[in-house]
């Protein structure tokens, strides 16, 4: 990064020395450090593997104000709404409560509330209640202004059917900004299905068509997901924007591969992308 790692990510994010001290540990400004780096030097993605205790939480909502000072509006995507409160709670420790977020969800458990002076539990952002102007939003295609980041779960990016101008809204917000994937695996996964000669083969699960193309279109991406590897049918999602893709193997045939290869070859896959800076797995 051309000098020192900390002053690096100081710079990036717009902190002195004394903010980066008091608002992240030493191995979580590493992560946020070779995730910028990825982004910006090779247009690729890291994947933070982290277990509990390291602070998942905190480099997201660092990336989120990195896409921000960007001019970005970063997209953040769990499993849970109730999470949103704890990307919130990142957000506030790190000095940026007051970027405003745009709730996808449709659910009072996407409130983003705080414990307020009195004990009292305070609501902090809410979801947008006006289903006409939501729709408007959502047809619009682009972040409204006044929103800083765009908050979802997986679960609004089903079903095509259904969630079809949300796919499009995803897909088009994605391609200027930071897609940020927390516990990235629940993006995965696969179906058996036939090619054109009748043979069987596998294709992605409808979750997995909307957020590969989300992947590929979005300027900048992180993965969070401390079991990664675990199945070898998300491993194509992962492969879109890491040194995975150098192997030039379709989906089905990446696959395949990692099932019949185990743990021995999924081990091997996890350190060379640790190698290639693109895996990062501490504990406590």
């Amino acid at each position: 990064v051309g000098g020192d790692v900390t002053d690096f990510v100081c710079e990036r994010l717009q902190w002195s020395k004394e903010d980066i001290v008091n608002r992240l540990f030493a191995e979580q400004v590493d992560s946020v450090a070779l995730a910028i780096y990825n982004m910006e030097a090779r247009k690729q993605a890291i994947i933070i593997g982290d277990q509990t205790g390291i602070g998942k939480g905190r480099m997201a909502a660092c990336l989120i104000r990195y896409a921000h000072v960007q001019g970005q509006k970063a997209v953040f995507v769990t499993e849970k709404p109730n999470l949103f409160t704890d990307i919130y709670r990142d957000l506030k420790d790190i000095g940026c409560a007051s970027l405003k977020p745009f709730i996808i969800n449709n659910d009072p458990k996407a409130n983003i509330t705080e414990v307020g002076d009195n004990d009292e539990i305070v609501t902090v952002y809410k979801y947008m209640t006006d289903k006409k102007q939501f729709d408007s939003i959502i047809n619009s295609k682009r972040v409204p202004d006044g929103y800083d980041y765009v908050l979802a779960t997986y679960s609004q990016f089903t079903t095509p059917k259904r969630d079809g101008a949300k796919i499009d809204f995803l897909h088009a917000i994605c391609e200027p900004n930071t897609l940020i994937l927390d516990e990235a695996h629940n993006a995965g996964g696969s179906s058996k299905g036939t090619d054109r000669g009748g043979k069987s083969t596998v294709v992605g699960s409808n979750t997995f068509q909307a957020f590969a193309q989300a992947v590929k279109l979005a300027k900048n991406v992180c993965f969070l997901s401390a079991t990664f590897a675990k199945r070898p049918d998300n491993m194509p999602l992962f492969a879109l924007r890491t040194c995975i893709s150098e192997a030039e193997l379709p989906d089905a045939e990446l696959i395949e591969s990692i099932s019949k290869g185990g743990e021995a070859l999924q081990e091997i896959i996890s350190s060379e992308l640790v190698h290639e800076g693109q895996m990062l797995r501490r504990e406590r």
